[in-house]
């Protein structure tokens, strides 16, 4: 939900992430409905999206891709980055997106890049998704506004994350929350509040 009131829906399986005024009017589509891809015009399983402070709009492209996607905010592409990988602003399944009072993009990066497989058909899932990589770690990569790494944090399990001033506000293991400085530095923990924090 924007400051103006207006509010996103992603469409994990229709593909499209789509913009809403406070009275349920549909302003803007990214992605075209039910149909997969990898290209400025579709998705492929979004999970997120943000809006930046000078309206640019950053959709997480990640259940079965693996990148981060930018458009203006009438909705023309301007870039994508990432790819399936662990390497710095690479992502397995980027699933939560937020802003931090830094402008910085945070990405709640999972291991595993064939999840909901069940809701898929032959091919949407490329075959590299389906290997396990030995020693991956669940992880918040910490990004620039225009996508450039800055570091990753590996302490916290993250399925969520949220922010609000300068707190970060992430699901760790799916069943705890910790509530963290903009270093990364953990400042208190509610645990066992939920049996899975999907979204925050």
């Amino acid at each position: 939900i924007e400051q103006d009131g207006m509010f996103w829906v992603t469409d994990r399986d229709g593909h499209t992430v789509k913009k809403y005024s406070p009275d349920g009017e549909l302003l803007l589509t990214l992605g075209t409905f039910g149909q997969w891809g990898c290209d400025p015009t579709h998705f492929n399983g979004p999970t997120a999206v943000a809006v930046q402070r000078d309206g640019t709009i950053v959709v997480a492209d990640g259940y079965w891709n693996s990148r981060l996607v930018w458009y203006e905010p009438d909705g023309t592409f301007i870039k994508s980055i990432g790819e399936w990988g662990r390497g710095p602003a690479q992502f397995n399944t980027p699933h939560a997106l937020a802003i931090d009072s830094q402008d910085r993009l945070l990405v709640a990066d999972l291991c595993g890049g064939n999840f909901h497989d069940y809701m898929t058909v032959p091919g949407q899932i490329a075959s590299h998704r389906t290997n396990t990589e030995d020693g991956c770690q669940h992880r918040i990569q910490v990004l620039d506004a225009n996508g450039t790494f800055i570091e990753e944090w590996t302490h916290i399990t993250p399925l969520s994350i949220a922010t609000y001033g300068d707190k970060i506000y992430a699901s760790d293991k799916m069943s705890n929350l910790a509530v963290l400085n903009e270093k990364g530095e953990v400042l208190s923990r509610v645990d066992d509040i939920a049996i899975y924090i999907h979204q925050l």
